[in-house]
């Protein structure tokens, strides 16, 4: 038979109650209300005690890639950079120019549009659009 103590000592639950350089966990109190909710309620009611989740940055300046520190992402600065006196660019990508590209030439030709229907059509139909343009409407749903 073996001499040595034992590491820990058995609670009357059969679970160890203590292990030297740890401590021992205790479960968190459930009140009364959150016992008699659905279990969709009380994953809400654990996720509201919880830290909101920071945006996350879609791109990182160069600078705050280099040095591997948070980046806000903010243009044309971000703040790092800012607070650091340093300067501050970003590398685009060749899908990001054609995307952006993409999107100011749609606006483009529907600019041109507007413009060519405001010259051809009959004067009481272009101060229409331009009447509901003034009220807040989309100009692509407008034409």
């Amino acid at each position: 038979m073996s001499s040595s103590p034992p590491l820990q000592s058995l609670a009357n639950n059969g679970m160890p109650s203590s292990v030297p350089g740890f401590r021992r966990l205790v479960s968190a109190p459930v009140s009364t209300s959150e016992s008699t909710s659905s279990g969709s309620d009380q994953g809400r009611s654990l996720l509201s005690h919880l830290r909101p989740r920071a945006k996350q940055t879609k791109i990182a300046c160069e600078s705050c890639r280099k040095r591997k520190a948070k980046c806000c992402g903010e243009r044309p600065k971000c703040r790092g950079c800012i607070n650091r006196g340093v300067q501050c660019h970003y590398q685009a990508s060749n899908w990001d120019l054609k995307r952006k590209y993409d999107e100011i030439r749609e606006k483009s030709n529907i600019y041109e549009q507007l413009c060519y229907l405001l010259t051809c059509l009959p004067e009481r139909d272009a101060q229409g659009i331009l009447r509901r343009l003034r009220e807040g409407a989309d100009i692509a749903t407008t034409m």
